[in-house]
């Protein structure tokens, strides 16, 4: 593979360890992972997993949003037979995995020592309670890309302003223009440490020992993460592949004479 289609399948790798260790966003995962195994050609079986985990995955991770979501409704004394109607809709979990879901729910609601009602309530009512979890939700997606420096949380905030009907200047007292300028903020950061990272290593490739998979994993980072393109860092696949290729021969060449 070339260094490009070897950071993406690094990729694709990093997204099945945190469906594996559990995420509370397991179908973005899921769509991210294919994406990359896709892009270079290259299946589930390549990354050691199948259908059948990734199913698994996507279940946990959506039993974790549920404790987190009940948690969040016991801290906030929020009747629960509101919850029971909310989850069929943001889980999107389908038929095959309906009944056991719903279970688990019932089953944490005890757990949390929270009263189940008589499951009826107000459609506006029940509405606001929709839109306000939704804006919880797209708050914490917000903080987190400030503060992990991951544009996945931006797709992540996309998708639940349209799912949830969302207004950015009514609902989330912000802008566009705000929005764009957390983005760019994330994308200069990555830059620089992407930058900064090829530039020593070009500069210091004769004289570097340790392994190059340190620089190659920034590159990817600043990719997947900060949306920074190969482009943007001033260098092309081709000139990575061909630099990264240069440091191998010197590191060949001082073995060489170091057994000579």
């Amino acid at each position: 593979m070339s260094t490009q289609d070897e950071l993406t399948f690094h990729a694709a790798q990093e997204y099945l360890k945190s469906l594996r260790h559990g995420t509370p966003h397991p179908v973005g995962s899921v769509q991210d992972l294919r994406s990359c195994l896709s892009s270079v050609g290259k299946t589930l079986d390549d990354l050691e997993t199948s259908e059948e985990e990734l199913e698994e995955c996507i279940l946990r991770g959506r039993k974790m949003a549920a404790v987190m979501f009940l948690e969040y409704v016991e801290r906030n004394q929020i009747d629960a037979d509101v919850i029971l109607h909310f989850f069929p809709v943001t889980l999107r979990h389908g038929t095959k995995h309906y009944k056991e879901v719903v279970k688990f729910l019932y089953e944490v609601a005890q757990e949390c020592r929270i009263t189940l009602g008589n499951f009826e309530l107000p459609s506006d009512a029940f509405n606001e309670f929709i839109r306000s979890c939704y804006r919880v939700i797209a708050f914490s997606n917000m903080n987190y890309l400030v503060e992990l420096k991951d544009i996945a949380w931006l797709r992540q905030f996309e998708v639940i302003l349209a799912e949830g009907e969302l207004s950015l200047e009514r609902d989330m007292r912000t802008t566009r223009a705000t929005i764009d300028g957390a983005l760019a903020r994330v994308r200069d950061h990555w830059e620089m440490i992407a930058r900064d990272a090829l530039t020593h290593f070009q500069s210091n490739i004769l004289t570097i020992t340790n392994s190059v998979d340190e620089y190659k994993k920034i590159v990817m980072m600043a990719q997947h993460q900060g949306g920074v393109s190969l482009a943007m860092l001033g260098t092309s696949a081709d000139r990575v592949e061909a630099l990264f290729k240069r440091f191998d021969l010197y590191q060949n060449l001082r073995a060489n004479a170091s057994n000579n």
